[in-house]
């Protein structure tokens, strides 16, 4: 499932995570899965930022606000399915390890590195 996170905001980052990440079944899957969301984390300012710039005076604070609730509600999210336990199929662990990958680059080529998997 392919998903744009940068045009679908909080929920497109949940449904990214949550598609790639099936935690619990090993330590390093659930610390990959951890260290997605707080990537996720550390990426978001700048999509609300990029997101609600063109927006006039109260209509951009109102819009940046939502979102930045969204965004912290998907990383709360995503935090929690790392903790599920359910068993890794061989297809989730190839996606895990793609994942993995992802995460040592910058914000905008870790949002593209996701989108991609």
């Amino acid at each position: 499932m392919k998903i744009r996170a940068m045009g679908t905001g909080a929920m497109g980052w949940a449904l990214v995570i949550s598609t790639i990440m099936v935690a619990g079944a090993c330590d390093d899957t659930k610390a990959t899965c951890e260290k997605m969301c707080n990537k996720m984390g550390e990426c978001m300012p700048a999509q609300v930022e990029a997101a609600t710039k063109s927006l006039p005076g109260d209509l951009g604070d109102e819009a940046k606000k939502k979102m930045e609730e969204g965004f912290k509600q998907a990383v709360d999210e995503c935090k929690a399915t790392c903790d599920q336990e359910k068993e890794v199929t061989e297809a989730e662990k190839t996606k895990i390890a793609k994942a993995k990958e992802c995460l040592d680059k910058d914000c905008a080529e870790f949002i593209s590195c996701i989108e991609k998997i």
